[in-house]
């Protein structure tokens, strides 16, 4: 499983924040690209990349976390 730093977690709160105010969601994405240090890590719907339980699985589920 991978693992976020408290800056990345920060980072995916700030993305969904502009994400929302502008009316998008992830699920409305036709495609997502995952990027890890400068290359494509995945490359999927945001159901196939939940799916596959990468990076973007731990950054989705990060949002939700209760610290």
């Amino acid at each position: 499983a991978a693992a976020l730093c408290c800056q990345s977690e920060h980072c995916v709160a700030d993305i969904t924040e502009q994400l929302l105010r502008w009316g998008v969601s992830r699920e409305d994405a036709d495609r997502i690209i995952v990027m890890d240090n400068g290359t494509v890590n995945a490359i999927g719907t945001h159901e196939e990349l939940l799916a596959k339980q990468g990076i973007y699985h731990s950054l989705y589920n990060a949002q939700f976390r209760i610290f």
